[in-house]
């Protein structure tokens, strides 16, 4: 195949894939709200002028709230930055692709170069991003209380009514009632696969 071919089809699959990740981001298709300016930074100055005043339980969930916070604010800062990288290094790749192809000028040398160079560092931001947020897919909270597969918060065991969550998840994590976001999907909450 021809190299000027090659180049030109390989920067054309990146914008491709890169409308895809885009129809398909979380965060900018508004999935997951995160707005990206929370203040963590008032939340620390909270933590730090009352720590004193907390016990070790409030100071977990404080710390928590801060975690989580700074976390959405990477998830965000990333998931936008990756992806507009990835638009305008697939754009520059294209343009410079077709006139490769078309023109025929032998600069193959410079252009390999340019697509080379910045195809790696894309997809290098593409792989911290992915990881990322399957990290936060997998361990960030969602903010909806844990349901029974039949949607109910509490059932009737015989004696008393028994949450979906016990005490332990409790004193675990103090978000241990609410459900992760790898989980939003089931059933219970509304989420219907078929449609």
């Amino acid at each position: 195949m021809n190299n000027k071919l090659f180049f030109l089809i390989l920067s054309s699959g990146m914008i491709a894939f890169t409308i895809i990740s885009m129809c398909t981001a979380p965060i900018i298709n508004k999935n997951i709200c995160s707005s990206g300016i929370n203040n963590c930074k008032r939340l620390k100055d909270i933590y730090d002028a009352n720590k004193d005043n907390y016990d070790d339980k409030k100071k977990k969930r404080e710390k928590l709230k801060i975690n989580e916070c700074k976390r959405e604010n990477a998830m965000y800062n990333l998931e936008y930055t990756s992806l507009i990288f990835d638009a305008i290094v697939g754009s520059l790749c294209l343009i410079l692709g077709l006139m490769l192809y078309f023109t025929g000028q032998n600069s193959e040398k410079l252009t390999g170069i340019i697509g080379l160079g910045s195809g790696v560092s894309g997809f290098i931001l593409t792989i911290v991003y992915l990881g990322y947020s399957t990290y936060i897919f997998n361990n960030h909270h969602s903010g909806l209380i844990k349901l029974f597969d039949n949607g109910a918060k509490f059932k009737w065991d015989g004696s008393k009514y028994v949450s979906p969550w016990t005490s332990e998840d409790l004193e675990k994590d103090d978000s241990g009632n609410y459900v992760r976001y790898k989980d939003v999907g089931k059933k219970q909450y509304n989420y219907n696969s078929k449609l």
